[in-house]
């Protein structure tokens, strides 16, 4: 899977540095298995619900969210609007989404 460009809602400013877009690069076999899944099927009495692990996806956006040179990660997803911090977490998904896709048995 290729790194994933994000573009953002509007421009913005970190330690003098701009930025209006963002690299969210694919996760590592390595970087799973330290920080896991970000998030599990759990059953219920209902049915089954979907669990989001938010310190996952926090920790995967803070070493995947490429920051441009004189910036950090943290101070670039602490800045961005609610809008542009769920575009980020789409990104992030869908690495996910699609390595479960592509592990998925072909049906015939």
């Amino acid at each position: 899977m290729a790194d994933k460009s994000v573009p953002l809602s509007k421009k913005y400013q970190v330690h003098g540095v701009a930025f209006d877009s963002l690299t969210v690069r694919e996760p590592t076999g390595a970087e799973y298995w330290s920080i896991g899944p970000i998030a599990e099927w759990q059953p219920t009495g209902d049915g089954t619900v979907m669990v989001s692990h938010r310190d996952a996806l926090r920790s995967y956006a803070e070493r995947l969210v490429e920051a441009p040179a004189g910036a950090t990660a943290p101070a670039i997803l602490a800045v961005l609007s609610l809008a542009d911090t769920l575009r980020i977490e789409g990104a992030l998904k869908g690495f996910f989404t699609e390595a479960v896709r592509l592990n998925e048995p072909p049906t015939s």
